[in-house]
């Protein structure tokens, strides 16, 4: 089942909403794994593709935010590399005893708290930055015109 980013946390970049989407998928890949009570090692493999997805996704999101300045990129790679540090200790856990309702819930507020704290405000810069582009473009139609 493909899920994709919610309507509240696309930048209409399309690279970064797809990775949003696939991290979505996969957190609800670990939903479906306490739901079923998946053993261990089902758990174990979804929190390690979270973390090596989520490496990918920041370094992404962080390249952009430097390409554009943004004014918490530090506050946000904190943000990222909190979550990062956190998923590893669950991640070590899971070898010895069940985590997935711990992760489950960490990752789901994480998510929510992240989005709306740290992607809001990269949102509005990016859509900031569209319109003075779009702005200046038409002026440059109408200077030529």
């Amino acid at each position: 089942m493909q899920i994709k980013a919610a309507a509240n946390c696309e930048l209409g970049l399309i690279e970064i909403d797809e990775q949003h989407g696939q991290l979505f998928n996969l957190l609800e890949e670990l939903d479906r794994a306490v739901i079923n009570g998946d053993r261990w090692h089902v758990v174990h493999n979804v929190l390690v593709k979270i973390s090596q997805w989520a490496a990918v996704h920041f370094a992404v999101e962080e390249s952009l935010m430097r390409l554009f300045r943004h004014a918490r990129l530090s506050a946000h790679v904190a943000d990222h590399a909190e979550m990062q540090d956190r998923l590893k200790q669950l991640m070590i856990a899971s070898l010895k005893q069940d985590v997935s309702k711990e992760a489950s819930r960490y990752l789901r507020e994480w998510k929510r708290r992240h989005i709306e704290v740290f992607d809001g405000t990269l949102l509005e810069q990016l859509r900031d930055i569209a319109r003075r582009l779009d702005l200046q473009a038409s002026g440059v139609a109408a200077a030529t015109a």
